[in-house]
């Protein structure tokens, strides 16, 4: 079961995110910098974990709450624009009222319309994968 917050909690959490990735980075040139250091196997295995468990917490608030409000976040945007040029489709994902399922429409000359399940479960599939990808590679 997964917590949803509002659009302004997940926008500070990223801003959080953020500052902490830049801290980072800067932490890990001055340890190179000033010649490096080892890590044990066992110390780069549980690192990894780690961060496989943070790239999946992050990816999972910026699926379930930024993309379905329409959040204009860098990320949120090159995620929707990998997702639609990988598809060739103009997507619309929200979560209707009282249902849990996120539902996904594609942009049609009447408008959006629902796509079929099967399709669906291929986008979306296709969003947690670009949104993890996303998310790795801005993490240091």
């Amino acid at each position: 079961m997964s917590a949803h917050f509002h659009d302004k909690d997940v926008e500070l959490m990223l801003r959080h995110y953020g500052q902490q990735l830049l801290y980072a980075r800067f932490m890990a040139r001055s340890a190179l910098a000033a010649g490096g250091y080892d890590v044990s196997e066992e110390e780069a295995a549980l690192r990894a974990e780690r961060r496989k468990e943070l790239v999946e917490q992050i990816s999972a608030e910026i699926v379930e709450n930024l993309i379905p409000s329409d959040s204009q976040n860098p990320i949120v945007l090159e995620i929707m624009e990998d997702l639609e040029q990988e598809f060739k489709e103009k997507f619309e994902l929200v979560y209707p009222p009282g249902e849990a399922g996120m539902h996904v429409y594609k942009e049609s000359e009447v408008g959006f319309v629902p796509v079929p399940i099967r399709d669906r479960n291929q986008i979306l599939r296709r969003l947690w994968e670009i949104t993890q990808e996303k998310v790795d590679a801005t993490m240091f």
